[in-house]
C-alpha cells in the first residue's frame, strides 16, 4: 500500500514508536522518566533534563520593558522585537510608531500626498518606487508566464498572486 500521505506514514511512525516505548517498559528494558513539578512523563532522561528549567526561575530571562518571564534570552528578544520594543521614532503628523528610522521615512511620504503621477493613465501614488512598479503593468513586454494556464504578467509579483489563484482553486476541488 503505497498510496498513503506522508502525514498519515508519520502518524503511525509515531504510533509505533510510543507502542515501542510502552512495551520497552512494561518488559522492563527501559524506563519512563517523571517531572517532581508537573508530573510529565518522558522515555527519556535528556528530554526530562530540557524539560526542567521552565518550572525554575532562576534559568528565566526578564523583558525589562514589560517585566514578562522567558525561557532563553532568544525568546526574550523576539518577544522584544515583536511585542514589546519602546518603537523609538515617531510619526510627526500622525503619531504612528516604528522600530526603524527608515521605516518611519518611508512611511512619512504618504502625508505629503500623491505627487507621483503615471503619464499613461493618471493613476498617481505616493513614492516613486510605487510608481516606477506600477508602469510596467502598461509595458507591453511580459516576461512572466503561469505555468498552469499560460496567461503572461509583465510583473512578477502578478504572477505570484494569480498563481494563488490556481492554488486555492486545487484546494477548493
Amino acid at each position: 500500500m503505497g498510496d498513503e500521505s506522508p502525514e498519515r506514514s508519520q502518524g503511525f511512525q509515531e504510533k509505533a514508536q510510543a507502542l515501542e516505548t510502552v512495551i520497552s517498559v512494561i518488559s522492563g528494558k527501559s524506563k519512563l522518566f517523571s517531572c517532581n513539578t508537573c508530573g510529565k512523563i518522558f522515555s527519556n532522561i535528556k528530554h526530562l533534563k530540557e524539560h526542567e528549567p521552565i518550572h525554575s526561575d532562576q534559568h528565566r530571562v526578564t523583558c525589562e520593558s514589560c517585566d514578562q518571564t522567558f525561557l532563553s534570552k532568544i525568546d526574550m528578544l523576539m518577544h522584544l522585537k515583536i511585542d514589546c520594543i519602546e518603537r523609538a521614532f515617531s510619526c510627526k503628523t500622525c503619531g504612528k510608531k516604528f522600530v526603524y528610522k527608515d521605516n518611519l521615512t518611508y512611511h512619512e511620504k504618504i502625508h505629503q500626498g500623491r505627487r507621483f503621477s503615471c503619464d499613461t493613465c493618471g493613476n498617481s501614488f505616493y513614492r516613486q518606487g510605487d510608481l516606477n512598479k506600477h508602469k510596467k503593468t502598461h509595458s507591453s513586454e511580459k516576461l512572466f508566464s503561469c505555468g498552469v494556464c499560460g496567461k503572461v504578467f509583465s510583473r512578477k509579483d502578478t504572477l505570484t498572486n494569480h498563481e494563488k489563484k490556481h492554488t486555492s482553486l486545487a484546494i477548493l476541488q
